[in-house]
Protein backbone atom coordinates (compact mmCIF):
# COMPACT_ATOMS: atom_id res chain seq x y z
CA UNK A 1 0.00 0.00 0.00
CA UNK A 2 1.55 3.56 -0.96
CA UNK A 3 2.44 6.42 1.47
CA UNK A 4 -0.31 8.60 0.06
CA UNK A 5 -3.36 5.94 -0.16
CA UNK A 6 -6.77 7.03 0.30
CA UNK A 7 -9.96 5.70 1.56
CA UNK A 8 -12.37 4.74 -0.74
CA UNK A 9 -15.33 5.85 0.73
CA UNK A 10 -14.58 8.96 2.33
CA UNK A 11 -11.39 9.59 0.53
CA UNK A 12 -9.02 10.43 3.64
CA UNK A 13 -5.86 9.64 3.67
CA UNK A 14 -4.49 6.22 5.44
CA UNK A 15 -3.02 6.42 8.42
CA UNK A 16 -0.50 3.57 9.76
CA UNK A 17 -2.66 1.44 11.69
CA UNK A 18 -5.44 1.92 9.01
CA UNK A 19 -3.15 0.65 6.10
CA UNK A 20 -2.28 -1.60 8.72
CA UNK A 21 -5.88 -3.03 9.11
CA UNK A 22 -6.32 -2.86 5.03
CA UNK A 23 -3.51 -4.81 4.56
CA UNK A 24 -4.86 -7.86 7.03
CA UNK A 25 -7.75 -7.67 5.44
CA UNK A 26 -6.53 -7.92 2.06
CA UNK A 27 -4.38 -11.27 3.32
CA UNK A 28 -7.36 -12.61 4.90
CA UNK A 29 -9.40 -11.89 1.57
CA UNK A 30 -6.55 -13.49 -0.91
CA UNK A 31 -6.02 -16.43 1.79
CA UNK A 32 -9.63 -17.21 1.89
CA UNK A 33 -9.90 -17.51 -2.33
CA UNK A 34 -7.02 -19.60 -2.81
CA UNK A 35 -8.56 -22.14 -0.24
CA UNK A 36 -11.82 -22.23 -2.07
CA UNK A 37 -10.02 -23.07 -5.01
CA UNK A 38 -7.84 -25.33 -3.91
CA UNK A 39 -11.59 -27.49 -2.72
CA UNK A 40 -13.39 -26.91 -5.70
CA UNK A 41 -9.95 -28.34 -7.84
CA UNK A 42 -10.12 -31.06 -5.56
CA UNK A 43 -13.30 -31.35 -5.61
CA UNK A 44 -13.05 -31.38 -9.90
CA UNK A 45 -10.85 -33.59 -10.27
CA UNK A 46 -12.25 -36.58 -8.27
CA UNK A 47 -15.46 -36.28 -9.66
CA UNK A 48 -13.18 -36.81 -12.65
CA UNK A 49 -11.98 -39.44 -11.69
CA UNK A 50 -14.95 -41.11 -10.88
CA UNK A 51 -16.44 -40.06 -13.85
CA UNK A 52 -13.75 -42.14 -15.88
CA UNK A 53 -13.68 -45.18 -13.51
CA UNK A 54 -17.80 -44.93 -13.91
CA UNK A 55 -18.53 -48.17 -16.41
CA UNK A 56 -22.08 -48.20 -16.73
CA UNK A 57 -21.73 -52.24 -18.38
CA UNK A 58 -19.83 -54.75 -16.40
CA UNK A 59 -19.64 -58.65 -16.39
CA UNK A 60 -22.18 -57.98 -13.01
CA UNK A 61 -24.49 -56.03 -15.43
CA UNK A 62 -24.80 -58.42 -18.07
CA UNK A 63 -25.06 -61.27 -15.80
CA UNK A 64 -28.03 -59.37 -14.16
CA UNK A 65 -29.58 -58.32 -17.56
CA UNK A 66 -29.40 -61.90 -17.92
CA UNK A 67 -31.44 -63.28 -15.18
CA UNK A 68 -33.78 -59.64 -15.65
CA UNK A 69 -34.56 -61.38 -19.49
CA UNK A 70 -35.26 -64.13 -17.92
CA UNK A 71 -38.34 -62.27 -16.54
CA UNK A 72 -38.74 -59.82 -18.42
CA UNK A 73 -37.66 -59.57 -22.40
CA UNK A 74 -38.76 -55.40 -22.61
CA UNK A 75 -37.67 -54.15 -19.48
CA UNK A 76 -34.00 -55.66 -19.86
CA UNK A 77 -33.95 -54.29 -23.00
CA UNK A 78 -34.58 -51.08 -22.07
CA UNK A 79 -32.15 -51.19 -19.16
CA UNK A 80 -29.40 -52.18 -21.61
CA UNK A 81 -30.60 -48.84 -23.87
CA UNK A 82 -30.34 -46.82 -20.68
CA UNK A 83 -26.64 -48.17 -19.75
CA UNK A 84 -25.49 -47.93 -23.55
CA UNK A 85 -27.15 -44.17 -23.63
CA UNK A 86 -25.13 -43.74 -19.94
CA UNK A 87 -21.66 -44.82 -21.34
CA UNK A 88 -22.63 -42.63 -24.45
CA UNK A 89 -23.05 -39.56 -22.15
CA UNK A 90 -19.66 -40.19 -20.24
CA UNK A 91 -17.65 -40.88 -22.97
CA UNK A 92 -18.83 -37.12 -24.25
CA UNK A 93 -18.09 -35.56 -20.73
CA UNK A 94 -14.58 -36.96 -20.63
CA UNK A 95 -13.93 -35.88 -23.98
CA UNK A 96 -15.01 -31.92 -23.81
CA UNK A 97 -13.32 -32.16 -20.14
CA UNK A 98 -10.28 -33.11 -21.78
CA UNK A 99 -10.38 -31.46 -24.91
CA UNK A 100 -11.43 -28.08 -23.81
CA UNK A 101 -14.33 -28.10 -25.68
CA UNK A 102 -18.49 -27.66 -24.70
CA UNK A 103 -20.72 -31.15 -23.75
CA UNK A 104 -22.74 -31.34 -26.76
CA UNK A 105 -25.98 -31.75 -26.77
CA UNK A 106 -27.10 -35.29 -25.56
CA UNK A 107 -30.12 -36.69 -25.29
CA UNK A 108 -32.76 -37.11 -22.15
CA UNK A 109 -31.89 -40.32 -20.62
CA UNK A 110 -35.33 -42.61 -20.26
CA UNK A 111 -34.74 -44.38 -16.64
CA UNK A 112 -36.46 -47.10 -15.84
CA UNK A 113 -35.60 -47.45 -12.09
CA UNK A 114 -39.42 -47.57 -10.94
CA UNK A 115 -39.67 -50.57 -13.41
CA UNK A 116 -36.56 -52.45 -12.28
CA UNK A 117 -37.92 -51.87 -8.23
CA UNK A 118 -41.38 -52.98 -9.51
CA UNK A 119 -39.79 -56.12 -10.54
CA UNK A 120 -37.22 -56.54 -7.37
CA UNK A 121 -40.22 -56.04 -5.67
CA UNK A 122 -42.35 -58.54 -7.40
CA UNK A 123 -39.14 -61.42 -7.41
CA UNK A 124 -39.11 -60.69 -3.92
CA UNK A 125 -43.02 -61.73 -2.98
CA UNK A 126 -42.50 -64.41 -5.64
CA UNK A 127 -39.51 -65.61 -3.40
CA UNK A 128 -41.54 -65.39 0.06
CA UNK A 129 -44.33 -67.55 -2.07
CA UNK A 130 -41.51 -69.94 -3.14
CA UNK A 131 -39.95 -70.66 0.25
CA UNK A 132 -43.64 -71.19 1.86
CA UNK A 133 -44.07 -74.01 -0.89
CA UNK A 134 -40.13 -75.12 -0.42
CA UNK A 135 -41.62 -78.60 0.96
CA UNK A 136 -39.34 -82.24 0.23
CA UNK A 137 -41.80 -83.39 -1.84
CA UNK A 138 -42.29 -80.56 -4.28
CA UNK A 139 -38.61 -80.18 -3.95
CA UNK A 140 -37.87 -84.09 -5.53
CA UNK A 141 -40.78 -83.60 -7.21
CA UNK A 142 -38.80 -80.47 -8.94
CA UNK A 143 -35.51 -82.46 -8.88
CA UNK A 144 -37.20 -84.86 -10.99
CA UNK A 145 -38.32 -82.68 -13.28
CA UNK A 146 -35.40 -81.38 -13.95
CA UNK A 147 -33.62 -85.10 -14.58
CA UNK A 148 -36.71 -85.32 -17.32
CA UNK A 149 -35.78 -82.92 -19.16
CA UNK A 150 -31.87 -83.75 -18.93
CA UNK A 151 -32.82 -86.76 -19.59
CA UNK A 152 -34.90 -85.78 -22.99
CA UNK A 153 -31.86 -83.35 -23.69
CA UNK A 154 -29.55 -86.26 -23.88
CA UNK A 155 -32.25 -88.61 -25.37
CA UNK A 156 -32.66 -86.00 -28.13
CA UNK A 157 -29.00 -86.26 -28.88
CA UNK A 158 -28.56 -89.77 -28.99
CA UNK A 159 -31.91 -90.42 -30.97
CA UNK A 160 -30.54 -92.78 -33.62
CA UNK A 161 -28.38 -94.88 -31.09
CA UNK A 162 -31.47 -95.34 -29.07
CA UNK A 163 -33.74 -96.48 -31.63
CA UNK A 164 -31.14 -98.88 -32.95
CA UNK A 165 -31.25 -100.72 -29.54
CA UNK A 166 -34.71 -101.02 -29.06
CA UNK A 167 -34.68 -102.48 -32.18
CA UNK A 168 -31.57 -105.17 -31.54
CA UNK A 169 -33.97 -105.32 -27.80
CA UNK A 170 -37.06 -106.30 -29.97
CA UNK A 171 -35.32 -108.89 -32.10
CA UNK A 172 -33.68 -110.43 -29.30
CA UNK A 173 -37.17 -110.76 -27.10
CA UNK A 174 -38.37 -112.72 -30.36
CA UNK A 175 -35.13 -114.85 -30.54
CA UNK A 176 -35.24 -115.07 -27.08
CA UNK A 177 -39.07 -116.58 -27.52
CA UNK A 178 -38.10 -118.40 -30.30
CA UNK A 179 -35.54 -120.39 -28.48
CA UNK A 180 -38.08 -121.30 -26.06
CA UNK A 181 -40.26 -122.86 -28.39
CA UNK A 182 -37.29 -125.16 -29.68
CA UNK A 183 -36.50 -126.15 -25.99
CA UNK A 184 -35.96 -130.39 -26.23
CA UNK A 185 -36.68 -130.96 -22.23
CA UNK A 186 -40.67 -131.22 -23.17
CA UNK A 187 -39.72 -133.66 -25.66
CA UNK A 188 -36.83 -135.62 -23.74
CA UNK A 189 -38.93 -136.35 -20.32
CA UNK A 190 -41.61 -137.45 -22.74
CA UNK A 191 -38.76 -139.68 -24.95
CA UNK A 192 -37.48 -140.72 -21.67
CA UNK A 193 -40.66 -141.63 -20.20
CA UNK A 194 -41.79 -143.67 -23.27
CA UNK A 195 -38.17 -145.58 -23.50
CA UNK A 196 -38.24 -146.50 -19.64
CA UNK A 197 -41.72 -148.15 -20.42
CA UNK A 198 -40.81 -149.73 -23.53
CA UNK A 199 -37.02 -150.37 -23.44
CA UNK A 200 -35.47 -150.09 -20.31
CA UNK A 201 -37.27 -152.97 -18.71
CA UNK A 202 -36.63 -154.98 -21.73
CA UNK A 203 -32.71 -154.15 -22.18
CA UNK A 204 -32.11 -154.54 -18.47
CA UNK A 205 -33.43 -158.10 -18.87
CA UNK A 206 -31.42 -159.26 -22.19
CA UNK A 207 -28.31 -157.55 -20.09
CA UNK A 208 -28.61 -159.86 -17.50
CA UNK A 209 -29.20 -162.63 -19.93
CA UNK A 210 -26.28 -161.57 -21.54
CA UNK A 211 -24.30 -161.75 -18.41
CA UNK A 212 -24.91 -165.22 -18.03
CA UNK A 213 -24.00 -166.27 -21.85
CA UNK A 214 -20.43 -164.96 -21.03
CA UNK A 215 -20.01 -166.63 -17.54
CA UNK A 216 -19.78 -163.46 -15.84
CA UNK A 217 -20.95 -163.89 -11.62
CA UNK A 218 -18.16 -161.93 -10.24
CA UNK A 219 -20.31 -158.64 -10.13
CA UNK A 220 -24.01 -157.77 -9.47
CA UNK A 221 -24.26 -154.94 -12.11
CA UNK A 222 -27.42 -153.78 -13.19
CA UNK A 223 -28.30 -151.91 -16.11
CA UNK A 224 -30.30 -148.74 -15.37
CA UNK A 225 -31.60 -145.08 -17.13
CA UNK A 226 -29.25 -142.51 -16.29
CA UNK A 227 -30.37 -139.18 -18.17
CA UNK A 228 -31.93 -137.94 -20.87
CA UNK A 229 -30.43 -135.31 -23.41
CA UNK A 230 -32.50 -133.83 -26.52
CA UNK A 231 -34.62 -136.57 -26.93
CA UNK A 232 -32.68 -139.49 -25.92
CA UNK A 233 -32.65 -141.41 -22.90
CA UNK A 234 -29.26 -142.85 -22.05
CA UNK A 235 -28.40 -146.14 -19.56
CA UNK A 236 -25.55 -146.89 -17.57
CA UNK A 237 -24.01 -149.78 -15.84
CA UNK A 238 -24.30 -149.67 -11.81
CA UNK A 239 -23.17 -151.45 -9.14
CA UNK A 240 -26.56 -153.24 -7.20
CA UNK A 241 -24.62 -152.62 -3.74
CA UNK A 242 -23.16 -149.25 -4.60
CA UNK A 243 -25.00 -147.61 -7.08
CA UNK A 244 -22.82 -144.36 -6.06
CA UNK A 245 -19.68 -146.22 -6.79
CA UNK A 246 -18.17 -145.80 -10.32
CA UNK A 247 -17.81 -149.12 -11.74
CA UNK A 248 -14.88 -148.59 -14.11
CA UNK A 249 -12.26 -148.08 -10.84
CA UNK A 250 -13.88 -151.36 -9.49
CA UNK A 251 -14.13 -153.46 -12.68
CA UNK A 252 -10.68 -155.44 -13.77
CA UNK A 253 -9.89 -154.91 -17.31
CA UNK A 254 -11.45 -158.19 -17.92
CA UNK A 255 -14.45 -157.80 -15.87
CA UNK A 256 -15.09 -154.40 -18.00
CA UNK A 257 -14.60 -156.00 -21.39
CA UNK A 258 -17.40 -158.44 -20.27
CA UNK A 259 -19.88 -155.89 -19.27
CA UNK A 260 -19.15 -154.07 -22.21
CA UNK A 261 -19.93 -157.01 -24.71
CA UNK A 262 -22.82 -157.98 -22.25
CA UNK A 263 -24.36 -154.30 -22.92
CA UNK A 264 -23.86 -154.36 -26.78
CA UNK A 265 -25.17 -157.32 -27.55
CA UNK A 266 -28.10 -156.56 -24.61
CA UNK A 267 -28.52 -153.02 -26.86
CA UNK A 268 -28.23 -155.03 -30.14
CA UNK A 269 -31.29 -157.16 -29.53
CA UNK A 270 -33.16 -154.24 -29.28
CA UNK A 271 -32.57 -153.34 -33.07
CA UNK A 272 -34.58 -155.19 -35.91
CA UNK A 273 -32.21 -154.44 -38.24
CA UNK A 274 -29.43 -157.71 -39.06
CA UNK A 275 -26.59 -155.41 -40.28
CA UNK A 276 -22.88 -156.52 -39.81
CA UNK A 277 -21.08 -155.90 -36.13
CA UNK A 278 -17.57 -155.60 -35.84
CA UNK A 279 -15.17 -156.37 -32.90
CA UNK A 280 -11.53 -155.19 -32.58
CA UNK A 281 -9.76 -157.55 -29.58
CA UNK A 282 -13.20 -158.46 -28.16
CA UNK A 283 -11.21 -160.18 -25.45
CA UNK A 284 -7.27 -160.53 -23.88
CA UNK A 285 -4.88 -162.13 -22.22
CA UNK A 286 -6.48 -161.05 -18.84
CA UNK A 287 -10.33 -162.53 -20.81
CA UNK A 288 -9.21 -165.76 -20.33
CA UNK A 289 -12.00 -166.61 -17.92
CA UNK A 290 -14.50 -165.86 -20.51
CA UNK A 291 -12.75 -166.29 -23.74
CA UNK A 292 -14.63 -169.99 -24.47
CA UNK A 293 -18.17 -167.43 -23.49
CA UNK A 294 -17.31 -165.10 -25.57
CA UNK A 295 -16.58 -166.96 -28.42
CA UNK A 296 -20.03 -169.56 -28.09
CA UNK A 297 -21.92 -166.33 -28.03
CA UNK A 298 -20.07 -164.49 -30.92
CA UNK A 299 -20.55 -167.77 -33.46
CA UNK A 300 -24.66 -167.51 -31.94
CA UNK A 301 -24.64 -164.25 -33.35
CA UNK A 302 -22.74 -164.97 -36.80
CA UNK A 303 -25.45 -167.27 -37.61
CA UNK A 304 -28.07 -164.66 -38.03
CA UNK A 305 -25.57 -161.62 -39.11
CA UNK A 306 -22.31 -161.12 -40.12
CA UNK A 307 -19.90 -160.84 -37.46
CA UNK A 308 -16.48 -159.46 -38.38
CA UNK A 309 -13.40 -160.19 -35.46
CA UNK A 310 -9.97 -158.42 -35.45
CA UNK A 311 -7.97 -160.16 -32.84
CA UNK A 312 -3.92 -161.06 -32.39
CA UNK A 313 -5.21 -164.10 -29.45
CA UNK A 314 -4.58 -167.28 -31.37
CA UNK A 315 -6.27 -169.92 -28.47
CA UNK A 316 -9.07 -166.79 -29.24
CA UNK A 317 -9.26 -167.42 -33.03
CA UNK A 318 -9.19 -171.82 -32.24
CA UNK A 319 -12.11 -170.98 -29.84
CA UNK A 320 -14.07 -169.12 -32.59
CA UNK A 321 -13.63 -171.62 -34.88
CA UNK A 322 -14.55 -174.43 -32.87
CA UNK A 323 -17.79 -172.38 -31.76
CA UNK A 324 -18.43 -171.65 -35.34
CA UNK A 325 -18.04 -175.23 -35.98
CA UNK A 326 -20.47 -176.12 -33.62
CA UNK A 327 -23.38 -173.95 -34.48
CA UNK A 328 -22.85 -174.56 -37.71
CA UNK A 329 -22.19 -170.67 -38.69
CA UNK A 330 -19.51 -170.22 -41.99
CA UNK A 331 -16.11 -169.33 -40.95
CA UNK A 332 -13.70 -167.28 -43.22
CA UNK A 333 -10.04 -165.92 -42.49
CA UNK A 334 -7.88 -163.28 -43.44
CA UNK A 335 -4.47 -163.00 -41.85
CA UNK A 336 -2.95 -159.36 -41.73
CA UNK A 337 0.97 -159.20 -41.29
CA UNK A 338 3.79 -156.84 -41.53
CA UNK A 339 6.66 -157.78 -43.42
CA UNK A 340 9.46 -156.08 -45.32
CA UNK A 341 7.50 -154.53 -47.94
CA UNK A 342 5.39 -152.58 -45.42
CA UNK A 343 2.48 -153.10 -43.05
CA UNK A 344 -1.23 -154.72 -43.86
CA UNK A 345 -0.43 -157.89 -46.45
CA UNK A 346 -3.36 -160.06 -46.46
CA UNK A 347 -3.33 -163.54 -47.20
CA UNK A 348 -7.18 -165.78 -46.46
CA UNK A 349 -4.27 -168.68 -44.48
CA UNK A 350 -4.03 -168.43 -40.82
CA UNK A 351 -1.10 -168.50 -39.50
CA UNK A 352 0.62 -171.72 -38.87
CA UNK A 353 0.20 -172.19 -35.27
CA UNK A 354 -3.48 -171.70 -35.86
CA UNK A 355 -4.17 -173.95 -38.44
CA UNK A 356 -6.28 -177.24 -38.64
CA UNK A 357 -4.41 -180.10 -40.32
CA UNK A 358 -6.09 -179.78 -43.76
CA UNK A 359 -4.68 -176.24 -43.53
CA UNK A 360 -1.28 -177.71 -42.92
CA UNK A 361 -1.30 -180.19 -45.61
CA UNK A 362 -2.34 -177.64 -48.36
CA UNK A 363 0.94 -175.54 -46.72
CA UNK A 364 3.49 -178.84 -46.67
CA UNK A 365 2.07 -179.75 -50.16
CA UNK A 366 2.77 -175.85 -51.43
CA UNK A 367 6.17 -176.00 -49.80
CA UNK A 368 7.58 -179.08 -51.53
CA UNK A 369 6.76 -177.91 -54.70
CA UNK A 370 9.31 -175.11 -54.04
CA UNK A 371 11.89 -177.81 -52.87
CA UNK A 372 10.97 -179.92 -55.61
CA UNK A 373 12.00 -176.71 -57.94
CA UNK A 374 14.86 -175.69 -55.89
CA UNK A 375 16.41 -179.08 -56.17
CA UNK A 376 16.07 -178.67 -60.08
CA UNK A 377 17.36 -175.13 -60.28
CA UNK A 378 18.95 -174.51 -57.43
CA UNK A 379 22.24 -175.82 -54.82
CA UNK A 380 22.05 -178.58 -52.71
CA UNK A 381 22.66 -176.93 -49.87
CA UNK A 382 19.47 -174.71 -50.54
CA UNK A 383 17.41 -177.82 -51.21
CA UNK A 384 18.39 -179.40 -47.78
CA UNK A 385 17.43 -175.95 -45.94
CA UNK A 386 14.54 -175.64 -47.16
CA UNK A 387 13.55 -180.18 -47.01
CA UNK A 388 14.57 -180.00 -43.40
CA UNK A 389 12.09 -177.04 -42.76
CA UNK A 390 9.73 -179.30 -43.87
CA UNK A 391 10.08 -182.04 -41.68
CA UNK A 392 10.11 -179.58 -39.23
CA UNK A 393 6.48 -178.86 -39.77
CA UNK A 394 5.33 -181.86 -40.78
CA UNK A 395 6.25 -183.32 -37.17
CA UNK A 396 4.21 -180.27 -36.02
CA UNK A 397 1.09 -181.11 -38.16
CA UNK A 398 1.86 -184.81 -36.86
CA UNK A 399 1.43 -183.59 -33.44
CA UNK A 400 -1.57 -181.23 -34.54
CA UNK A 401 -3.35 -184.36 -36.10
CA UNK A 402 -2.98 -186.20 -33.00
CA UNK A 403 -5.31 -183.88 -31.00
CA UNK A 404 -7.29 -183.37 -33.81
CA UNK A 405 -7.94 -186.39 -35.69
CA UNK A 406 -6.59 -189.07 -33.77
CA UNK A 407 -8.22 -187.87 -30.07
CA UNK A 408 -10.99 -186.43 -32.50
CA UNK A 409 -10.71 -183.18 -30.32
CA UNK A 410 -11.79 -184.72 -26.84
CA UNK A 411 -8.23 -182.83 -25.27
CA UNK A 412 -6.93 -179.93 -26.90
CA UNK A 413 -3.59 -177.58 -25.67
CA UNK A 414 -5.31 -173.96 -24.38
CA UNK A 415 -8.50 -175.21 -24.19
CA UNK A 416 -10.31 -175.71 -20.75
CA UNK A 417 -12.94 -178.52 -21.33
CA UNK A 418 -12.64 -181.60 -22.18
CA UNK A 419 -14.98 -183.16 -24.76
CA UNK A 420 -16.22 -186.62 -23.13
CA UNK A 421 -18.59 -187.02 -25.22
CA UNK A 422 -16.32 -187.79 -27.93
CA UNK A 423 -14.43 -189.69 -26.58
CA UNK A 424 -16.17 -192.98 -27.81
CA UNK A 425 -14.65 -192.61 -30.90
CA UNK A 426 -11.13 -193.47 -29.01
CA UNK A 427 -12.24 -196.94 -29.11
CA UNK A 428 -11.84 -197.71 -32.72
CA UNK A 429 -7.96 -197.02 -32.27
CA UNK A 430 -5.44 -199.24 -33.56
CA UNK A 431 -1.96 -200.58 -33.57
CA UNK A 432 -1.41 -199.91 -37.07
CA UNK A 433 -2.46 -196.18 -35.96
CA UNK A 434 0.26 -195.50 -33.37
CA UNK A 435 2.83 -197.39 -35.67
CA UNK A 436 2.42 -194.77 -38.59
CA UNK A 437 1.96 -191.92 -35.93
CA UNK A 438 5.24 -193.57 -34.32
CA UNK A 439 7.28 -194.15 -37.84
CA UNK A 440 5.93 -190.67 -39.16
CA UNK A 441 7.06 -188.56 -35.98
CA UNK A 442 10.60 -190.39 -35.95
CA UNK A 443 11.35 -189.93 -39.16
CA UNK A 444 10.38 -185.97 -38.53
CA UNK A 445 12.28 -185.96 -35.68
CA UNK A 446 15.24 -187.16 -37.32
CA UNK A 447 15.61 -184.21 -39.53
CA UNK A 448 15.05 -181.40 -37.04
CA UNK A 449 17.86 -178.40 -36.59
CA UNK A 450 19.63 -179.05 -33.43
CA UNK A 451 19.62 -182.62 -33.43
CA UNK A 452 23.34 -183.55 -34.42
CA UNK A 453 23.76 -186.52 -36.93
CA UNK A 454 26.81 -189.07 -36.74
CA UNK A 455 29.53 -188.31 -38.46
CA UNK A 456 30.15 -191.61 -39.32
CA UNK A 457 26.60 -192.16 -40.36
CA UNK A 458 27.00 -190.05 -43.66
CA UNK A 459 23.18 -190.07 -44.69
CA UNK A 460 21.37 -187.71 -47.02
CA UNK A 461 18.68 -185.40 -46.44
CA UNK A 462 15.52 -187.49 -48.60
CA UNK A 463 14.84 -186.14 -52.18
CA UNK A 464 12.19 -184.61 -53.21
CA UNK A 465 10.12 -187.90 -54.84
CA UNK A 466 11.07 -189.52 -50.91
CA UNK A 467 9.52 -186.34 -49.24
CA UNK A 468 6.53 -186.35 -50.81
CA UNK A 469 5.87 -189.87 -49.96
CA UNK A 470 6.09 -189.28 -45.75
CA UNK A 471 3.72 -185.67 -46.94
CA UNK A 472 1.43 -188.09 -48.28
CA UNK A 473 1.92 -190.42 -45.41
CA UNK A 474 0.22 -187.88 -42.64
CA UNK A 475 -2.62 -187.51 -45.43
CA UNK A 476 -3.61 -190.87 -45.86
CA UNK A 477 -2.90 -191.43 -42.14
CA UNK A 478 -5.68 -188.37 -41.42
CA UNK A 479 -8.10 -189.60 -44.57
CA UNK A 480 -8.39 -193.51 -43.27
CA UNK A 481 -9.47 -192.48 -39.74
CA UNK A 482 -11.88 -190.11 -40.43
CA UNK A 483 -13.26 -192.05 -43.37
CA UNK A 484 -13.49 -195.06 -40.54
CA UNK A 485 -15.18 -192.94 -38.26
CA UNK A 486 -18.07 -191.44 -40.42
Amino acid sequence: MTHEARCVLCQQELDDSAKKRMEQFRDFLASNAQQETDSARRTFQGRLQALKDCEPTTDQTDSQLAELRLESEDLAEAAEALLRATTTRRDAALEAVEGDAPLPALPALNSVGDEIRAEAANLRDRSKDLLKDNTPQKRAALRSRIMEVESREALGDSMDAVVAEIQRKRELAAYTEALKETNTKAITLKSSDVTKRAVTDRLASAFQEELDKVGFKQLKVTLEPHKGIRGALYHKLTLRQAPSAELSRIASEGESRALALAAFFAELSTAADRSAILFDDPVSSLDHTWRENVARRLAEEACGRQVIVFTHDIVFVLALERAAESRGANCSHQYIRSEATGAGVSTPELPWVAMRVKDRLGVLKKRWQEAEKLHRTASRETYERAAIEIYGLLREAWERAVEEVLLDGVVERYRQSVETRRARKLADIADTDCDALDAGMTKCSRWLRGHDQPPAENTSVPEPDEVKQDIDALNGWVTTIRKRRN
